[in-house]
């Protein structure tokens, strides 16, 4: 499957063709000259659109698209407002592509120090500690302090762990990789309650959850077909929340929006039962997503800025028992040779 990257590439030559007045044939037999390395999908593209398929379907099935970008695109069909959602798609992807790289980044620096740290104390364990245990038998001498919490720090670790280490740090990469693509209701629960990254998290997809709806209602969805969208395509507490709001839209009690689920902050609340009330709504769902975007990106600095000082004071503190048990054994043997 494309990534993120690449599906955005090719959603802004797909979209630039079809804005020129090229037909959609030719415009796909364009795109599988370009992306070689997808050239089997895009010709499962062009073969589901050219036997009937819609180009929603179609995108789905050749696994060019997913999740909120396939519902956007469906959006786009629906209301014969194609180039509109398919330049709304590469805003998003471009949005998740930045925060993507931003958790990433946040996580290389603390994964690094574990590993290295890690290594280090490994070669500790099995070469330098067990010479240095021989050498006071040999001798009948006592294990000084520092030698003894070396030790103690080093018998903790063992090829196990580092390898635990490694697989840890994997399966934290892959799910910020393809985060938001497994669009799973439950999981998501958890990810927004760690501390910190969880918010960025939520944030982000806050930002997401925002700008399908302003999509939606800008397209010329009612509320109902909006909302039917939304708890579909949505993670909890969101699906709960537009379930709710779907069955009140459905009895025709839409007045304002409670926040159901505690799914929004408060002062979102508000914000969007304004825009309800004004008739502004879609304006008011693309400031709130630049919101969440910004406050995003302002956990995951909090994150770098936290990180770093408590890396830096463990790195200090590791360093200097290490070079304490290496300097006061050689120092203890002199004086007691």
């Amino acid at each position: 499957m494309l990534n993120d990257q690449e599906r955005l590439n090719f959603l802004m030559i797909f979209r630039t063709l079809i804005e020129s007045g090229i037909p959609l044939g030719y415009s796909l037999d364009i795109c599988i000259q370009t992306f070689k390395k997808y050239e089997k999908n895009f010709i499962n593209l062009k073969k589901l659109v050219t036997t009937g398929s819609t180009l929603s379907n179609a995108f789905q099935k050749a696994k060019i698209l997913d999740g909120i970008e396939l519902s956007i695109l469906k959006i786009g069909e629906q209301t014969e407002n194609l180039p509109y959602v398919i330049k709304k798609i590469e805003a998003i992807l471009q949005r998740k592509i930045e925060t993507k790289n931003n958790l990433t980044k946040s996580l290389i620096y603390p994964a690094l120090f574990l590993l290295v740290i890690s290594f280090i104390l490994l070669i500790f364990k099995n070469l330098i500690i067990p010479s240095f245990k021989n050498l006071y038998i040999d001798l009948g001498i006592s294990e000084p302090l520092t030698f003894k919490l070396l030790s103690i720090l080093t018998s903790i670790f063992d090829l196990k762990l580092l390898v635990f280490f490694i697989i840890t740090i994997l399966i934290f990469y892959f799910i910020l990789k393809n985060l938001i693509v497994f669009n799973k209701k439950e999981i998501y629960n958890y990810v927004f309650k760690v501390p910190i990254l969880g918010n960025a998290i939520y944030n982000a997809y806050l930002s997401l959850v925002l700008n399908l709806w302003a999509v939606s209602l800008e397209s010329g969805l009612n509320f109902l077909n909006t909302f039917l969208i939304l708890k579909h395509e949505t993670v909890e507490p969101f699906s709960t929340f537009f379930s709710k709001l779907y069955d009140k839209a459905k009895k025709g009690e839409l007045i304002e929006i409670p926040n159901y689920n505690e799914a929004f902050k408060p002062m979102y609340i508000k914000q969007i039962n304004s825009g309800l009330e004004s008739g502004e709504l879609p304006k008011i769902l693309k400031k709130l997503a630049e919101l969440a975007e910004l406050e995003a990106n302002t956990s995951l600095d909090t994150i770098n800025k936290l990180l770093e000082p408590i890396m830096s004071a463990l790195a200090g503190i590791i360093a200097a028992v290490i070079a304490l048990s290496i300097f006061s054994p050689i120092m203890f043997l002199i004086k007691s040779l």
